[in-house]
């Protein structure tokens, strides 16, 4: 076959040299500027960037040696990618050898390895304090349900974020969104053992006992008055037990003492575990035939344990009259101490001596 020449301006030989000379350097593939180009020895060059820089196709000489060039991938919202290489085929299976010439038209293809990108998703809590960082890749769903330390005052409900959730497409910030109900605390009123009652009541309110007013058992000593709850009754802040508190009040008891007929003496109301005292000792009148003298109390006089009469006793003596005989002059025959009722003794009958008229 002849071999055809195409005349641009300068001679054959100034363009083999041309050709000859890059070749023998390996550089980068040029279009010859020369005149005259032999067609059947030029094969065409060209680069799949698969979305990369591109890089021009190149029209080398049969058998040259090409430069590897190079590329960049730019990088989306969802990978980064690294250039891994040129291959001879679409399916990265064999990679180019830049160290051979190329014989025939060909196709050199870039291959990237891809990274998926990650972005920061944040998470702020009501008062844009950091609940939760994390890096997530590209696409993916993010999943994080908060939680918030309950106070005194108030327990935290979550129900949602500010924007709805969607799939990670880039750097993201979520406020939490947060119901609270006040808490309520366990009042519990007792007198002593006894539960009086146990109630709900919301925090920072003052709750009110409304059952029976508490009443606390007398003893012989004591009385007990109610007079409020321990500890004073304050608004709720928290789990407390309210406690009926008395006042201790000494009873007192009646304490009389009458006489022998049971006629009151005297009467008063004494404190418990007090010595009562006894009025002045009573006197009784005597009768005709009986005197009376106070002997004490019917029972000893103790410290008040409860109502209490006491009884005045008495000696009794029969009483003694004196008994005299006398004579017509006064002169006293005979005399004695006879008990009332007693027959007195009679003396023999007395003699007067006669006078000259009688």
């Amino acid at each position: 076959m002849k071999k055809k020449y195409v005349y641009i301006g300068v001679s054959l030989l100034a363009a083999t040299l041309t050709v000859a000379s890059c070749a023998k350097n390996s550089t980068t593939p040029q279009i010859s500027s020369e005149p005259l180009i032999e067609q059947e020895n030029k094969v065409l060059v060209s680069f799949d960037v698969d979305g990369g820089e591109e890089v021009q196709s190149v029209e080398i000489t049969k058998g040259e040696k090409i430069n590897a060039p190079v590329t960049s991938k730019q990088r989306t919202d969802e990978y980064t990618y690294t250039f891994a290489g040129w291959y001879t085929d679409s399916t990265f299976n064999t990679l180019f050898n830049f160290d051979a010439g190329i014989e025939s038209n060909t196709t050199i293809y870039a291959k990237w390895d891809k990274v998926k990108n990650k972005y920061t998703i944040t998470y702020l809590d009501s008062d844009d304090s950091i609940l939760k960082e994390e890096q997530l890749e590209y696409g993916t769903m993010p999943s994080f349900t908060p939680t918030k330390d309950n106070t005194p005052e108030y327990s935290y409900t979550f129900v949602g974020w500010d924007t709805p959730v969607v799939s990670v497409t880039g750097n993201k910030t979520y406020k939490a969104q947060w119901t609270n109900s006040k808490n309520k605390y366990e009042v519990v009123w007792k007198n002593d053992d006894e539960v009086l009652k146990t109630e709900q009541v919301e925090y920072g309110l003052t709750p009110n006992y409304t059952g029976d007013t508490p009443t606390k058992t007398s003893t012989a000593q004591y009385s007990y008055e109610f007079i409020g709850w321990t500890p004073q009754v304050d608004k709720v802040t928290g789990n407390v037990t309210y406690n009926a508190t008395f006042n201790e009040i000494t009873n007192k008891y009646k304490i009389t003492f009458v006489d022998y007929n049971d006629e009151e003496i005297s009467s008063s109301d004494v404190e418990y575990g007090t010595m009562p005292q006894a009025p002045a000792n009573p006197e009784r009148q005597s009768t005709d035939g009986k005197s009376y003298v106070f002997a004490g109390w019917d029972s000893e006089i103790t410290e008040v344990t409860g109502a209490k009469t006491y009884k005045a006793t008495y000696e009794e003596s029969t009483n003694k009259y004196t008994i005299s005989f006398v004579d017509y002059d006064g002169t006293t025959i005979s005399s004695e101490e006879v008990s009332y009722g007693q027959m007195p003794t009679i003396p023999a009958d007395p003699t007067r001596e006669s006078t000259p008229q009688y």
